[in-house]
């Protein structure tokens, strides 16, 4: 049977509309020729349900027109045609659709700026039991302590860089495990205020500095589609009650204090922008759990107050 192939007209169309970037990995695929009269180029424009019965993804119902039109058609670069055609399970057509819209969305300005990062916290149920000989997790670890998980997802498919937030938890961390992707430098500290010492005395600290509950999260970058989980547990305050500076008492302030207040840098046109984000967190007493609400942009239309503590 006759390959359905895509007129000239379509193929440049195609190619237009992707910016003569592969619409999967973005890479460009046209540039110079060793002949000074000539371009190079490296992408084509691929077939969504294959040209011909046998191909990935052919669908017997499509028209003939329907199958040679440029709605069916995708610009590839040819590594990524070669990886989606041997991999149909992986890159169905609805994939292959979405990944085309996204693109030319992106082409046409609506998808320069990044989508927020998906950050939330999550409280488990339980502790988790350490896999070595031995470990232990008591009836009273378990009314004292709470596990958590903060995990911060890049939803886009390019990197954010210079990512950074300050969490403000209703009760203390008293450990923390994070989980760093490869090539990414991950940093979770207590956001604690500088001690100073001037003069010519002699300043000592003594005993172990207390569990804290405000700390930053710093990583050089999110990787495009990557994740990064940390988790840490809490402990009941001494009081029995959640951490709160003595002036913030009501539900209002509950609303307002605990929050994840934070920014990120992305490229756009050969520029760094800076994007500052909050996800507000509300906290159940009773059970001592934490739950996210969804991020948003810093605009000022809601009161976001930061704590300052002493050491």
């Amino acid at each position: 049977m006759a390959r359905d192939g895509f007129s000239k007209q379509v193929i440049n169309t195609v190619a237009l509309r992707a910016g003569h970037l592969c619409s999967k990995c973005r890479t460009p695929t046209v540039g110079p020729h060793s002949d000074a009269e000539k371009a190079l180029v490296t992408g084509e424009a691929c077939h969504i349900h294959a040209a011909s019965p046998g191909g990935p993804r052919y669908d017997k119902s499509q028209s003939q027109e329907d199958r040679k039109s440029i709605h069916n058609a995708i610009w590839l670069c040819t590594k990524c045609s070669k990886i989606i055609d041997r991999d149909e399970k992986r890159f169905p057509s609805s994939t292959l659709l979405e990944l085309k819209a996204e693109h030319e969305a992106w082409i046409n300005d609506e998808g320069m700026i990044p989508r927020l990062p998906e950050i939330e916290v999550i409280t488990r149920r339980g502790l988790t039991l350490d896999q070595v000989a031995g470990a232990i997790v008591s009836a009273e670890d378990n009314r004292r302590l709470r596990e958590h998980v903060l995990r911060i997802r890049n939803p886009n498919r390019v990197e954010l860089t210079s990512f950074q937030c300050r969490i403000q938890l209703p009760e203390p961390v008293i450990q923390s495990i994070g989980d760093r992707p490869a090539g990414v430098e991950l940093q979770w500290l207590p956001d604690r205020p500088q001690m100073t010492v001037v003069g010519s005395g002699t300043v000592e600290r003594i005993g172990s500095l207390r569990p804290w509950p405000i700390y930053m999260c710093r990583a050089s970058k999110l990787l495009a589609a990557g994740t990064i989980s940390i988790s840490f547990r809490t402990v009941e305050s001494s009081d029995g009650t959640s951490f709160l500076p003595s002036f913030m008492r009501s539900p209002e302030d509950l609303r307002a204090v605990y929050h994840i207040l934070g920014s990120f840098q992305y490229l756009l046109r050969e520029q760094y922008v800076t994007r500052e984000f909050v996800v507000f967190l509300e906290f159940d007493p009773t059970a001592r759990a934490i739950k996210s609400l969804p991020c948003e942009d810093v605009d000022g239309s809601r009161e976001i107050r930061v704590c300052q503590l002493g050491p």
